[in-house]
């Protein structure tokens, strides 16, 4: 049985998530309630898994990992599973260095087990930080044009 951080938007994801990584013979290995407190919880280097939720109020997952690009910067990030149905944002969160996305429909069981062990095989590869890396960068430059130009 592996060990997974659960970071969700509020109490209620929280439990959803917890209940659902039980259905996958997963165990959480702590919770995070609230972006500020996510942010926090995905700089502990201890944490190798974590299911997210994509929604954090106003902000999302896509400005939680741009906020922690810094501090992976010279470790590899924990294996990120972000839980959402819609197909922009599924798209988002694997752009801005999530390993996998998940339905809320799909949440449990086989496939959420699946989705753990897959984005845990992509963290790993000897490249994932370097790529990872080398992606926000080109993506946080591509954002400061834009924004000079607007």
């Amino acid at each position: 049985m592996s060990r997974v951080l659960v970071v969700a938007a509020d109490e209620a994801a929280r439990e959803t998530l917890a209940a659902a990584l039980a259905t996958a013979d997963h165990e959480p290995s702590g919770f995070a309630v609230g972006f500020e407190r996510a942010v926090e919880a995905l700089r502990d280097p201890t944490h190798e898994q974590a299911l997210l939720s994509y929604r954090f109020g106003d902000e999302t997952v896509v400005e939680l990992l741009a906020v922690l690009f810094e501090a992976w910067a010279d470790r590899l990030p924990p294996a990120l599973v972000v839980v959402t149905d819609d197909e922009e944002e599924a798209a988002a969160a694997l752009i801005a260095g999530a390993q996998r996305q998940l339905g809320e429909t799909d949440l449990g069981g086989p496939a959420l087990r699946r989705a753990l062990a897959e984005a845990s095989a992509v963290a790993r590869r000897p490249d994932a930080g370097r790529r990872a890396s080398d992606r926000l960068r080109r993506e946080n430059a591509e954002l400061r044009g834009q924004a000079r130009h607007d």
